[in-house]
């Protein structure tokens, strides 16, 4: 399989989004299929790794970050 599971969580006000997305995709592409089978929004957010402490690049497959297991992630707009 190429998905890869992901816990979203919204900085600003505390919201919780987990979703399986496809690692062959980049952030971009997965966001453009969430949106359109749950209306949820993510475009315009910055996407923060606190374990790497680093900000993640939305146009590059996700695989390339080699996330392994379920990954919590943090959305800043």
């Amino acid at each position: 399989m190429h998905k890869v599971m992901i816990r979203f969580r919204i900085v600003k006000n505390g919201d919780i989004i987990e979703t399986a997305l496809d690692e062959r995709l980049s952030f971009n592409d997965n966001f453009v299929m969430l949106r359109e089978i749950s209306n949820v929004e993510l475009n315009r957010f910055e996407i923060y790794d606190p374990h790497k402490k680093i900000f993640l690049d939305r146009n590059i497959p996700l695989h390339s970050f080699g996330f392994n297991g379920f990954v919590l992630l943090h959305v800043f707009n």
